[in-house]
Order: C-alpha cells, then structure tokens, then sequence
C-alpha cells in the first residue's frame, strides 16, 4: 500500500507534489512554504486542496484495483 501511495504523489505535476511532500511528508507550516516556493499563503492552501483532491481521486482508482 505504500508503494502505491508513494507512486500516486509521484504521477502528481510538479507544483501538487511538492506541496504534498512539505505538508504532508515533511510537516512544514503554510509560512513556510510560502517562503520556500516564494508564493502567497493562499496559493499554498488552494494548491494543496487541489493537490490533495488529486491524490484522492488517484488512490481512489488505485486501491479499486484491489
């Protein structure tokens, strides 16, 4: 399960995966990812929601497999 959690946020585009990764992965505050991608607060918040929408849908599929 692991891996197919792990290969979802791979087949993420780049701006979703990194989000994921400093969130979730990581634990990184919204501040700080604002200033590691040089991007509002509120761009990380829905860029999150989006990737996170994302990455739902993909496991979703993944784990209907099952």
């Amino acid at each position: 399960q692991r891996q197919k959690v792990w290969d979802a946020i791979q087949n993420l585009g780049d701006q979703h995966r990194d989000i994921i990764i400093l969130r979730d992965i990581e634990g990184c505050s919204y501040e700080s990812i604002s200033d590691i991608l040089d991007v509002p607060v509120g761009t990380v918040r829905s860029r999150l929601h989006r990737a996170r929408s994302q990455l739902r849908d993909d496991l979703d599929d993944l784990f209907a497999d099952d």
